[in-house]
């Protein structure tokens, strides 16, 4: 595991570096040596925020971000949910290599039970602004909403930030 963190409006100290490469390589069974991991540190408000990357496989990466008045208090809770997300990768990884998908999994019903698709909703999408899908997305208090977006004829979804506001983001077709 090769570590790099960034304090982005803090000043990294060699306490937190310290703090930060102890708890992480608590994960380190879960991956190889050379794998890389982006760690990020930043301030809002009173707030102590650190972001944690992780690339596994080929397009794939493993993100926790937790905030805290207490940086050292966040450090613990994003070590808790990387290892969990990394436990849970691993058996993933470990199940496909025990049980051939072609095999045992031969219809489409069978596939859509083996990824566990809980619920299937169809819509027709709305044309609207952004702004009308936020106020749709807000009535219906949901964290997302998605529509097909009056101005440029794009497919969109309005979410929901965690920090403040609002996010969109388009298709291109």
């Amino acid at each position: 595991m090769k570590i790099s963190i960034i304090g982005k409006t803090v000043t990294i100290t060699e306490g937190m570096r310290e703090a930060i490469t102890e708890k992480l390589s608590k994960c380190e069974k879960y991956l190889k040596e050379s794998t890389p991991v982006k760690v990020l540190i930043r301030t809002v408000k009173d707030d102590q925020i650190i972001e944690v990357s992780i690339p596994i496989e080929k397009n794939k990466v493993i993100r926790a971000e937790r905030r805290s008045k207490d940086l050292y208090e966040a450090i613990d809770m994003v070590e808790e949910v990387l290892a969990r997300q990394l436990r849970k990768q691993k058996e993933k990884m470990l199940e496909k290599k025990r049980i051939p998908i072609n095999s045992v999994l031969e219809t489409e019903k069978e596939l859509e039970e083996h990824y566990l698709v809980g619920k299937e909703k169809q819509f027709d999408l709305e044309m609207m602004k952004p702004e009308e899908a936020i106020e749709e997305m807000e009535c219906l208090d949901h964290d997302f909403h998605i529509f097909m977006n009056i101005l440029d004829g794009r497919i969109g979804v309005v979410y929901k930030r965690k920090e403040y506001g609002y996010g969109l983001l388009s298709a291109n077709m």
